[in-house]
């Protein structure tokens, strides 16, 4: 495909070589979606098969664009559900978590802003691009603890032993830091209500507002410094039971990661369909079921629903072939579950 077609070259290019019969296009419908958001990322759903040899994918004579807009529709269903229900799961891990270092902070300061204690660590630790560029992390020397919280580079293994954490997370801890300390301060501009109140009265804000300003993945990195039985209460909650092991702890920081990476592709409008897909070449489908079930039942067992709605609407059945079953099979199964 050329790096830049006009609308007439896109259809040109759908009837030619994805044999799309010219009459099911409608008219400016790339004005609406662009084609790499429309057409390129739901192709392995509607071809026919997968040339090796020429490594271009093989598709039924005189196709139906319908096809492709019916998949467009699955998408923004299935992204607008998920959406709702992590919208619900982070409001209430924020919540956790900003209680949870609150009660840590109250040891040395009852309003919970004194950040002294997270400056000192600060000043201590490398900075983000030398965690970045260093190639041995034992180099860096950022053995440090603050507040009862595991050592800035800790973390725990698939058993909930504490291990050698790996650059990338020694850096995720120190840009969550960074992000925090940035609001050490008496004043500046905030679109966070609480946080912009505090300015005008020219004090710190408290770490239990800070944290909700922050992004999951900040907010992550900040769980995953928590000791084990803090962790534990936040899995009893959302397992809803008592008997939690140190495996589905150790899992749980891991499916909110996976959460991270499906709330970040959703806010970027980008289309869910295909990270799905490499779920399950990944080998990932039941994680990504676990993590279905985990959000459907936190969101449904809340007191406070999000105000959307999104109402099921009627899907055209996805064609299935030999080539596509496993991923249609699955899709239906999402489907079925959201």
């Amino acid at each position: 495909m050329k790096p830049y077609m006009n609308n007439e070259e896109l259809i040109d290019e759908l009837v030619i070589h994805k044999n799309i019969n010219r009459e099911t296009i409608p008219e400016n419908i790339f004005n609406e979606r662009g084609y790499t958001t429309l057409v390129s990322p739901y192709k392995r759903l509607i071809c026919t098969n997968f040339d090796t040899m020429r490594q271009e994918y093989i598709y039924k004579q005189n196709g139906d664009f319908a096809e492709y807009i019916n998949l467009a529709k699955i998408d923004d269903f299935i992204s607008n559900k998920f959406s709702m229900y992590i919208e619900c799961f982070e409001k209430h891990f924020k919540t956790y978590v900003a209680e949870k270092l609150s009660e840590k902070f109250k040891d040395t300061n009852l309003s919970c802003n004194d950040y002294s204690e997270l400056s000192r660590l600060s000043s201590c630790l490398p900075s983000t691009e030398r965690i970045q560029h260093c190639h041995n992390i034992l180099q860096l020397d950022c053995h440090f603890n603050c507040y009862d919280l595991l050592y800035f580079d800790k973390m725990y293994n698939s058993n909930m032993r504490e291990v050698q954490a790996n650059k990338n997370i020694i850096a995720n801890r120190r840009r969550a830091l960074d992000t925090i300390l940035k609001l050490n301060t008496t004043h500046g501009y905030s679109s966070n209500m609480l946080i912009q109140h505090n300015f005008n009265k020219n004090t710190v804000p408290p770490i239990w507002g800070v944290i909700h300003t922050l992004s999951l993945g900040d907010v992550l990195a900040l769980y995953n410094m928590l000791k084990i039985q803090d962790r534990l209460s936040f899995c009893q909650t959302i397992y809803k039971k008592q008997n939690v092991s140190y495996r589905e702890i150790n899992a749980l920081s891991s499916n909110i990661n996976f959460i991270r990476k499906i709330r970040n592709n959703i806010n970027h409008y980008e289309p869910l369909i295909p990270v799905l897909l490499k779920y399950q070449d990944e080998g990932k489908e039941e994680a990504i079921f676990k993590i279905l079930d985990l959000l459907k039942d936190l969101y449904y067992s809340g007191n406070i629903h999000s105000i959307n709605v999104v109402r099921r609407v009627k899907f055209q059945k996805l064609s299935k072939c030999d080539y596509n079953k496993k991923q249609v099979v699955y899709l239906n199964k999402i489907l079925r579950n959201i």
